[in-house]
């Protein structure tokens, strides 16, 4: 399936240089603090002649040919660099933070950006934390299979010790039995 265009619902649109962009990426790698785990995307430090465009749409951020969807990001938060934003990811899961170079000749355009970018953002955080509650509403309902897991997250030592002695060598024998002797 083709991905749609960015242009068909970009919100902002901005060309770095090759120079620019060769200083963004250096200013990103020099920001990074020794001795933490670099999450960050590693960003190909050529860019062609014509440079690389940034597109920000309502769902995703494309670096040049390069697509960013907010969708992947569980608990999404953004970090504000010298010149440059970072989209990370606040849960436990392994995504690579994403670095935006904002638009450094046009300051009310970066400003939009940012604006833009921070709201989508608070909408994709008030979302998750909206599935996050109905998950746990649907499991606080006295449901049979609640019910059951509750049971076994209480006593988990017991149902395993009941597993592992009683239960599996009940079936053992059982087997044995059926098969009869040999």
């Amino acid at each position: 399936m083709p991905m749609p265009s960015p242009d068909a619902q970009a919100l902002a649109r901005w060309t770095l240089d090759a120079p620019a962009w060769r200083r963004f990426v250096h200013a990103l790698h020099d920001s990074r603090r020794p001795g933490l785990p670099d999450r960050s995307r590693r960003l190909d430090e050529d860019a062609p002649e014509a440079g690389r465009t940034v597109v920000v749409t309502r769902d995703a951020v494309f670096l040049g040919d390069e697509r960013f969807g907010f969708a992947h990001f569980h608990y999404p938060r953004l970090a504000q660099g010298a010149h440059w934003l970072e989209l990370d990811d606040e849960s436990e899961n392994e995504h690579l933070s994403v670095p935006i170079p904002l638009p450094a000749d046009d300051a009310a355009l970066a400003t939009r950006v940012l604006a833009d970018l921070h709201a989508h953002v608070g909408q994709a955080r008030r979302q998750a934390e909206e599935r996050t509650r109905r998950y746990e509403e649907e499991r606080m309902r006295p449901t049979p299979s609640n019910r059951m897991l509750w049971f076994v997250e209480r006593h988990f030592i017991v149902v395993l010790l009941l597993l592992f002695f009683v239960l599996l060598p009940a079936f053992a024998l059982l087997a044995a039995w059926f098969a009869g002797p040999d």
